[in-house]
C-alpha cells in the first residue's frame, strides 16, 4: 500500500514546505543538522523544487515536493476508506485519505492560483502550503515523481 501527496508552496525555496512537514499538527519529518528533512513516518520526501514549463522556458511560480507514504502509516492514511471509482480510477486524495482528520487544521478546497494549473487543494493555514492529488498531475502537467 502506498499513498502519495504532492505539495506546493507560493515560494522560490524550500523552507515553506519543511515548515509545513515538521509543523506540530502535521508531524511528518524532523530536520537534520544540516536543515534536511528526515522522516518520522514511514514516508519518502522527493524535493522537485522549481519546475521548467515546456513552453515558454519559464518556470511554474512556487516549489514543489511529492512525499510517498508506505507500509503501516500508508494503510493508517486510507483505512476502511473507499480508493477506487466503479471504473478504477483513483478518489482524489481527500476522498480516499484520512488527511483531512489528520492534520484537522487543513482548509479544503482551498484556491491555487490558476497559473499553477492545477486544481484547488488543501492548504495549511500556518505555512501556507498546499496538498494536491496525484491524479492532478498529468502527463501534460509532469511536476511528480514516478516511484518504480
Amino acid at each position: 500500500m502506498r499513498v502519495e501527496f504532492l505539495l506546493w508552496s507560493n515560494t522560490t525555496t524550500n523552507a515553506a514546505i519543511k515548515s509545513f512537514c515538521t509543523a506540530a499538527d502535521v508531524g511528518w519529518a524532523t530536520l537534520d543538522t544540516s536543515s534536511n528533512l528526515v522522516p518520522v513516518k514511514n514516508c519518502i520526501f522527493d524535493e522537485l523544487g522549481q519546475i521548467l514549463k515546456t513552453a515558454p522556458s519559464t518556470f511554474y511560480s512556487g516549489y514543489f515536493y511529492n512525499v510517498l507514504f508506505y507500509g503501516l502509516d500508508a494503510v493508517n492514511f486510507t483505512q476502511g476508506l473507499t480508493q477506487t471509482d466503479g471504473s478504477g480510477n483513483l478518489l482524489k486524495v481527500n476522498v480516499r485519505t484520512n488527511i483531512l482528520t489528520a492534520i484537522p487544521t487543513l482548509v479544503n478546497n482551498a484556491p491555487i492560483p490558476a497559473s499553477i494549473n492545477i486544481p484547488n487543494g488543501m492548504r495549511h493555514p500556518a505555512t501556507g502550503v498546499y496538498i494536491y492529488d496525484v491524479a492532478d498531475a498529468t502527463s501534460s502537467n509532469t511536476r511528480r515523481r514516478s516511484w518504480a
